[in-house]
């Protein structure tokens, strides 16, 4: 985790202390309830989440869970930052695209992503036409 992911990461932590967000009596989390959703709403509510139901390639139905408001609020955010089309799955193909270019293992992918397969994981990865040259020259 970087420096700044973690200082942006105990501000939101201290936030929630202020405003006695999911906190508890004990030091142990920084005095956060463990049992307490680590993302809250603006009212200190946890996020709900909503089954939703995917048929997959062999017709089997795949069911999931979303936070709908919490990718709402991710575009909302990149809307207000000049990101056009932006969304939390970007941020997500973007990171597998670059551990992929990275040479990270491909079965070590899926696990930074959450992926119980490897298949699920190889729809967020996107070839640049570098990697393309290099796979033709390697071909020769």
């Amino acid at each position: 985790m970087s420096e700044r992911t973690r200082k942006l990461l105990q501000a939101y932590i201290d936030h929630r202390l202020e405003r006695k967000q999911g906190v508890s009596l004990r030091e142990e989390y920084q005095g956060l309830n463990a049992s307490s959703s680590f993302i809250l709403s603006a009212k200190g509510f946890p996020y709900s989440l909503k089954a939703k139901h995917r048929v997959a390639h062999d017709g089997t139905v795949k069911t999931y869970y979303a936070a709908d408001s919490v990718e709402l609020l991710v575009r909302e955010i990149y809307k207000k930052c000049g990101l056009k089309g932006a969304s939390s799955h970007r941020g997500r193909r973007s990171l597998a695209s670059k551990l992929n270019a990275s040479n990270v293992p491909l079965e070590t992918i899926p696990r930074t992503l959450g992926h119980s397969e490897t298949k699920t994981t190889l729809v967020y990865i996107e070839i640049t036409p570098s990697q393309l040259e290099k796979a033709a020259v390697l071909a020769l």
